[in-house]
């Protein structure tokens, strides 16, 4: 039978807790799934925008050599990929356009982007620190890839 944690903060995979020391020395959990590492990386999935296909060719690959990318988070980092590609089409927007446009009434009103652009950077930020991929992130984690991550079991001892 599987349990769910319920209430807390979100838990922290157990490979990135490793990866961080475990620094509040919690006990580690044994029976966590171990999902497969993602097999073929090199083609982003084909229902991606361009521009969201070119965020996952630049950074999937450093995320699967890290061993911080697995075949469940395939849909988690094509999330990151499309909002970052809208962040970045709300930004050309703003910036050719102005912030401001003229309402039928004559006022001048803020461009739906603004809106767009802020919701785009919350979920942005949130997601990259899913996948340790901030500076604060960062710093809780301690990769060595020459031993750890070239033996996954190695990892759990």
């Amino acid at each position: 039978m599987s349990k769910i944690a319920t209430g807390g903060p979100p838990g922290k995979p157990t490979h990135l807790k490793l990866l961080e020391g475990n620094p509040g020395k919690q006990k580690i959990n044994d029976k966590e799934p171990k999902p497969p590492p993602v097999s073929d990386i090199s083609k982003p999935p084909n229902w991606m925008s361009p521009k969201a296909k070119k965020f996952w060719r630049k950074y999937a690959p450093i995320l699967k050599r890290l061993g911080l990318l697995t075949e469940p988070d395939v849909p988690a980092l094509s999330i990151l990929c499309e909002t970052f590609a809208e962040y970045r089409q709300a930004l050309w927007k703003l910036r050719t356009e102005g912030f401001t446009t003229l309402a039928p009434s004559g006022y001048e009103q803020q461009r739906p982007e603004v809106g767009i652009l802020r919701k785009a950077r919350k979920d942005i930020e949130s997601l990259l620190a899913h996948f340790g991929m901030t500076p604060a992130a960062r710093t809780r984690i301690q990769v060595n890839l020459e031993s750890d991550l070239d033996d996954p079991e190695r990892i759990l001892d």
